[in-house]
């Protein structure tokens, strides 16, 4: 029976866990685990310069 309980499979499970809660909590918008800065969400060459490979 413990042949499955390994470590890569814990953490596999409380990273889709944490992954589904923040997903639901946000309404299913992806974009909830992106920075995205106002100088390309509102086209604001002054804002905040964000992350996520921007």
């Amino acid at each position: 029976m413990r042949r499955w309980l390994r470590p890569w499979v814990v953490v596999l499970l409380l990273a889709l866990t944490y992954v589904g809660v923040t997903l639901a909590r946000y309404g299913g918008d992806p974009l909830t685990f992106a920075l995205v800065g106002t100088r390309y969400s509102q086209g604001d060459p002054q804002g905040s310069p964000g992350y996520d490979g921007q």
